[in-house]
Order: C-alpha cells, then sequence, then structure tokens
C-alpha cells in the first residue's frame, strides 16, 4: 500500500483534515503528524474526538510559547528584514506557524 504523510497543526487544518483522512486512508496508508501549534483540548481535542479524525501517530509539540516556534518566527523575521533574494521564501515559511 502507498504511503502518504499529513502535517496539521492549527484548527482550520483539522477541520480539513477530517474530510481528507478519511479518503486518503482508503488507498494509503496515513502517517499523521501534528505540530502541537494548537494543542489544548478546545484548540485541538475537541476537533479530533469530535469529527472522529484519527489519534495523530506524532505529535511534535511545537507550541506557539514554545522556544521552537518563537526561533523559527525570529529567524524568518530577521531573513526577511535583510533583503536577501531569498526573503520571500522566509516570510511565507513564518505563516506556517
Amino acid at each position: 500500500m502507498k504511503k502518504v504523510c499529513t502535517v496539521v497543526g492549527a484548527r482550520p487544518q483539522f477541520i480539513k483534515l477530517a474530510v481528507v483522512s478519511r479518503e486518503l486512508r482508503e488507498s494509503f496508508q496515513e502517517t499523521l503528524i501534528h505540530t502541537g501549534q494548537h494543542y489544548d483540548t478546545d484548540m485541538s481535542d475537541i476537533f479530533f474526538d469530535e469529527l472522529e479524525i484519527p489519534k495523530p501517530d506524532y505529535n511534535l509539540g511545537i507550541h506557539p510559547t514554545g522556544g521552537g516556534c518563537a526561533r523559527s518566527n525570529d529567524w524568518a523575521y530577521a531573513d526577511a528584514n535583510r533583503g536577501g533574494s531569498d526573503s520571500g521564501a522566509a516570510g511565507s515559511a513564518a505563516g506556517i506557524w
């Protein structure tokens, strides 16, 4: 069976995942990774429970208040403001957090 990896982290993605994951799992072996961006019951668990989304295989634990996310945004901000040729890509990357 073919494999696919799905990465989600925030409420809008959970809602989309509810539909997409059901379809994927009919033809693929899905590995579900939760970034941990939305991690409390009201912002994450409730969607997995209510929308019957499978429990993530991995949780990266990258909380918005944690060091990993803050460092990533700092780097992207610094790169976007340095005037480098790749500043657009770094600015876009900041949006995923």
